[in-house]
């Protein structure tokens, strides 16, 4: 382990566990304000895993099914989705869910990215306690 000035460990580099990967189909929101809003939900289990839900974010029409890698990388926990095999010329709001960990109880720099294009990044302090919705801004 590497420790920076303020004594907060830097992880090694190492990847993730990720298990039950799952997403909705395509879908259409009801309400042009409220249902579009692009969030990510990150809360705590049980045994150092952690349920990430990516609510309204952007995927082809017809994924071929999403993968999801997570590893920390330089101490910070990267947290990629991306479509297997793009089928359609289109795309639509979908909801994806995985079960990361086992992540050591600290604050780490987390970045959700979709196929290595950067959504958003925050740190977050990963506890028993962990339950935060966090609405990513879109350019």
């Amino acid at each position: 382990m590497i420790f920076s000035c303020n004594d907060e460990t830097i992880p090694e580099d190492y990847i993730l566990n990720i298990k039950e990967i799952s997403y909705d189909s395509c879908y259409i929101p009801k309400s042009a304000v409220s249902d579009t809003n692009e969030i990510l939900h990150i809360k705590f289990l049980e045994d150092g895993y952690y349920l990430i839900e990516h609510i309204n974010g952007i995927f082809n029409c017809c994924p071929g099914g999403i993968n999801i890698n997570a590893a920390f990388i330089n101490g910070k926990l990267i947290y990629q989705e991306c479509e297997n095999t793009p089928l359609c010329n289109c795309i639509c709001p979908m909801n994806v869910y995985s079960k990361i960990g086992p992540i050591k109880h600290s604050k780490y720099s987390f970045e959700i990215n979709h196929c290595g294009e950067k959504l958003a990044e925050l740190n977050i302090n990963f506890s028993d306690s962990l339950d935060l919705s966090y609405v990513i801004n879109k350019p």
